[in-house]
């Protein structure tokens, strides 16, 4: 009866959250979840530099970039700004040189040069807007050093999660699973040959599917980890 209860119990949670999944996924038809075997995933820890792999730290580090940016270009309108040109032209027609007049031709160029320097007439206007630029610029900066201390703390606490879970499921990998196995050959063999009661004979079975239980949990538990883990690396 335990079993049987444990069983409905599992599939009243399945129904549940596939009910849960398509209102994620927006679904108005009822989208259906293969029935496969659980997998434990591969997994190997790597460097933490991948954190600058997040979209968090990327989106961070392209907004630094354009406050950066736009600071520059505000610093630079600070500047004077220099030009520099070159003419060369011809004058048809009579003009007075020197108190005489002189006829000029198409064939007479005229050539020369011209430079100039212009400074900005609006020091205070401009100086705030520096100023603005260079508050919103380390405002940016300080927000990426925040967002970075946070996830590698995150990364951290998820590695450690993981180690745990690891060593959980490896349990039952290497001892536990075994065991559970060996309960449910013997039972069987004993209430086979008349050894042992149906009672006794359900109850060791009811030993070893908890055992296997446990075990499906920890793998469970171990594949969130590394999820979690790929999803804070963008792995």
């Amino acid at each position: 009866m335990r079993v049987r209860s444990q069983v409905s119990k599992t599939r009243s949670e399945i129904r549940a959250t596939e009910k849960h999944l398509w209102y994620l996924l927006g679904s108005t038809s009822q989208t259906i979840i293969p029935d496969t075997t659980l997998t434990k995933l591969p997994f190997t820890p790597s460097d933490t530099a991948e954190i600058q792999n997040n979209p968090t730290m990327i989106a961070g580090r392209a907004l630094v970039d354009i406050r950066d940016a736009e600071l520059k270009s505000e610093q630079a309108k600070w500047l004077p700004d220099f030009t520099i040109g070159y003419f060369n032209q011809s004058l048809i027609g009579t003009q007075t040189v020197n108190g005489a007049e002189r006829n000029f031709t198409s064939s007479d160029r005229f050539t020369g040069f011209q430079l100039g320097v212009s400074f900005p007439l609006w020091f205070r206007p401009q100086a705030a807007r520096i100023q603005v630029s260079r508050l919103q610029a380390n405002a940016a900066q300080a927000a990426l050093d925040r967002d970075k201390a946070i996830l590698a703390s995150r990364i951290s606490s998820a590695l450690e999660q993981y180690r745990q879970h690891l060593q959980f499921l490896q349990f039952y990998e290497q001892s536990a699973l075994r065991q559970a196995n060996l309960i449910s050959r013997q039972a069987t063999k004993a209430y086979k040959a008349g050894e042992a009661d149906y009672l006794e004979y359900l109850q060791a079975l009811e030993r070893a599917f908890t055992i296997h239980q446990e075990y499906l949990d920890a793998l469970h538990q171990y594949n969130l980890s590394v999820i979690e883990i790929e999803y804070l690396l963008n792995l």
